[in-house]
C-alpha cells in the first residue's frame, strides 16, 4: 500500500463512524424529501443507493483498517493514537 493511502486512512480511521451516520442521515433526508421532489424518481433511486453504495465502502475501509490495527501492540496502538 502507498504510503500516503496509508496515512489517508490512518487520520481518516476516528471520522469513519461519524461519517456512515451521515450519509444514513443524508439517506434519510433524500427518501422524505422524494415527496416534494419533482426529478424522475429513477434518479432518486439512483442517487440513494449510490449514497448507500458510498457507506459500504466507509464501513469496509473502517473494518480493513481494523483488522491491520488489531496486528499491533498496545504500546504501538498509542503511538498511532499520537501521531494520528
Amino acid at each position: 500500500m502507498d504510503l500516503m493511502y496509508a496515512k489517508t486512512v490512518l487520520y481518516a480511521y476516528a471520522h469513519l463512524d461519524a461519517l456512515a451516520e451521515q450519509i444514513d442521515e443524508l439517506v434519510e433526508k433524500k427518501a422524505l424529501s422524494s415527496a416534494t421532489d419533482f426529478s424522475p424518481a429513477l434518479s432518486q433511486c439512483e442517487k440513494i443507493i449510490g449514497l448507500t453504495r458510498q457507506k459500504t465502502c466507509v464501513l469496509a475501509l473502517k473494518l480493513g483498517a481494523r483488522t491491520a490495527l488489531d496486528k499491533f501492540t498496545h504500546k504501538e496502538l498509542d503511538w498511532f493514537d499520537y501521531k494520528y
